[in-house]
């Protein structure tokens, strides 16, 4: 279970969905919310608070290495883009 029973303010965050994964920074902790660049997220296990039920977002407490890997991850995409440039035929 994902809980964010810890946060504070200024604790960055990584959202999770099916799609995409970003880095957010927690701006208010209420009593049973975290909002973190305009979005809600359920203290008790990290649910995004939202009427769209077909795509699941979680969001956890980040760690340097879940930063690290998340900027080797962007990086990564960017050379794949890149890549994706190259004329292999001249």
């Amino acid at each position: 279970m994902n809980s964010l029973e810890n946060a504070k303010v200024g604790d960055k965050l990584i959202m999770t969905s099916r799609w995409n994964q970003s880095v957010l920074t927690i701006e208010k902790v209420q009593k049973n919310l975290v909002i973190a660049n305009g979005y809600k997220f359920r203290k008790s296990d990290g649910s995004l608070v939202s009427s769209d039920r077909w795509s699941i977002t979680t969001a956890k407490i980040a760690t340097e290495r879940d930063l690290e890997a998340f900027r080797k991850a962007v990086l990564r995409n960017k050379m794949i883009v890149q890549c994706h440039d190259i004329i292999f035929e001249s």
